[in-house]
């Protein structure tokens, strides 16, 4: 069998002890990617605070002069969370397949670029596409093997907002560094993780390949 690790989205963190929950050993998803010859890394998920960040671009705008001992940035809980992906991944054997929800790829992104973490295949579902993160999914684009986006560019809107606050006016729903975007069609924010109708495109569409 071949490992995997699943990564929440922000506001992942009220469902720590849903066994439902899409990202738990438990849940639907997790049979389902039993079914394809693929298993939790570790027996408990890997959890970060899943808090909102990078909408408070004021904060690194006046980075350059406010007191080093003031808060000057707003990626903190995506930086700290990608130190604790690091450790989790090398607790065990470097997982196979690494899966980022929403704003979870941008902590995936950081462990690449800030710790040089590597992983054969990387699935980006949803994450927002942001301007102020370029350096980090150029490292992610040379540390994975694959890396394979996943996203629905006409009813994501949780996507569009978190985007807000990169610096740019102008937001794509494609990843411009990933290996391969694949553009679908009504399953959301989440659809391909946690509907029960959509799990069976994981092997149809051959997305673990």
């Amino acid at each position: 069998m071949k490992t995997y690790v699943a990564i929440p989205g922000t506001w992942g963190w009220a469902d720590r002890h849903d066994p439902d929950a899409w990202f738990q050993t438990t849940s639907a998803f997790a049979a389902a990617m039993r079914a394809l010859g693929y298993v939790p890394l570790r027996p408990t998920p890997f959890m970060w605070t899943t808090r909102i960040n990078g909408d408070a671009a004021w904060r690194r705008l006046l980075a350059p002069i406010l007191p080093k001992a003031l808060e000057s940035g707003d990626t903190k809980d995506w930086e700290s969370a990608a130190d604790n992906l690091v450790y989790y991944c090398e607790a065990a054997t470097e997982p196979d397949v690494i899966i980022a929800h929403s704003h979870a790829g941008q902590i995936l992104a950081y462990a690449a670029r800030r710790h040089g973490l590597t992983v054969p295949l990387a699935i980006t579902v949803s994450t927002p596409v942001r301007n102020d993160m370029k350096a980090e999914y150029f490292a992610l684009h040379r540390a994975a093997g694959t890396w394979r986006h996943l996203y629905d560019a006409r009813s994501d809107w949780i996507a569009w907002m978190g985007m807000f606050g990169d610096g740019s006016l102008l937001g794509a729903r494609s990843m411009p560094y990933a290996h391969e975007n694949v553009e679908l069609d009504g399953v959301h924010h989440s659809g391909i993780l946690s509907d029960p109708d959509k799990l069976g495109l994981w092997d149809t569409e051959g997305w673990l390949s």
